[in-house]
């Protein structure tokens, strides 16, 4: 409302109008007459049309700048139907809000970390007759005699060697298009999971932040990323992982029973199989990511299906993704 009691509607023209007169009466301290603005200006200005144009065009230039930041950083009403009307307040709560989720999600999964590691050192359970020492040797010699344990269950063995494929898979996603913005690397995580699986994954997925696809493509790539980008790549990963995924499926009943009795007592069988399970169900977030900065939008149904099949989906899709854009669009950026 103005003084006269009637409503005034602030348009990016009247905005401009009233930042040039705030600049104007700044300027000439205040002086109403043209004769008192004129004799307090320069004697170039005083004389010279020529002058005042190129005076006035920096004033306007001025005074758009103004306004800009005035739009950017205060509530100022718009004209009804202004396309730029309130773009400036979506945009600032639209990353605030992403913002506070990452803040969230990130404290989530450091929790994750430190309650999973405290129930697997402390509260798992430990009253297998076999070490777990004997048992890892077992596996590494691939079921051969270790201390008298000379066979080791085909579903463990299984699942211990699909805990490397699904490193493997993480190494695929994270190197190439899961970099953080923090500049925190990537690579010692993953080179760590191949060990330690889960208890080196979560520290990283706990500080991750999302990247800008400037951040991510377009940039020069490494030897590993090539590798993890080629299609030779993961069809031997593929390969790697049906034949152990076989020997599962066709170890039959009595391998699975004597499975689910090591999960109830073994802690090595325990801890394995629940960072098995933790990795597979953090898998989509990832293949979604990456499926988001290269821009894989024709799989239809097929893109929101694929990367929730336990491991076999993210691996199919490591098959068929296309390649990351070398060149990224002004409406991406």
């Amino acid at each position: 409302m103005t003084p006269t009691g009637r409503n005034l509607q602030v348009t990016p023209l009247t905005c401009c109008r009233a930042a040039a007169a705030v600049d104007w009466r700044r300027r000439w301290g205040g002086l109403s007459s043209c004769s008192e603005r004129m004799g307090r200006r320069a004697p170039e200005h005083a004389c010279g049309k020529k002058n005042l144009y190129h005076d006035d065009n920096a004033r306007g230039r001025r005074s758009n700048r103004r306004l800009l930041e005035l739009r950017r950083f205060s509530a100022l009403p718009t004209e009804e139907g202004d396309p730029l009307a309130g773009a400036d307040a979506i945009d600032s709560t639209a990353v605030a809000d992403d913002e506070n989720v990452v803040r969230i999600s990130n404290l989530g999964i450091l929790a994750l970390w430190a309650g999973f590691a405290l129930y697997a050192f402390v509260f798992s359970p430990n009253a297998a007759s076999v070490t777990d020492r004997t048992m890892l040797e077992s596996i590494l010699n691939f079921g051969a005699a270790s201390e008298g344990y000379t066979s080791i269950n085909k579903v463990f063995l299984s699942e211990f060697w699909l805990m490397g494929s699904s490193s493997m898979v993480y190494a695929s996603l994270l190197l190439p298009t899961g970099k953080s913005s923090n500049n925190v690397p990537a690579w010692p995580f993953v080179l760590a999971s191949v060990f330690l699986g889960t208890f080196a994954l979560l520290p990283y997925f706990a500080v991750w932040t999302p990247s800008k696809p400037s951040q991510v493509c377009g940039q020069s790539k490494t030897v590993v990323t090539k590798v993890l980008e080629s299609k030779l790549w993961a069809r031997s990963l593929a390969a790697y992982t049906g034949c152990f995924v076989c020997i599962a499926l066709f170890a039959g009943d009595a391998s699975w029973q004597a499975f689910s009795e090591l999960f109830a007592k073994s802690r090595f069988t325990h801890v394995t199989t629940l960072d098995f399970s933790v990795l597979t169900l953090m898998a989509p977030f990832w293949v979604l990511n990456d499926a988001e900065y290269r821009k894989w939008n024709k799989g239809g149904m097929l893109q929101y299906v694929l990367p929730f099949l336990p491991l076999i989906g993210p691996i199919v899709y490591l098959n068929i993704r296309p390649k990351l854009p070398t060149t990224i669009g002004a409406e991406t950026q």
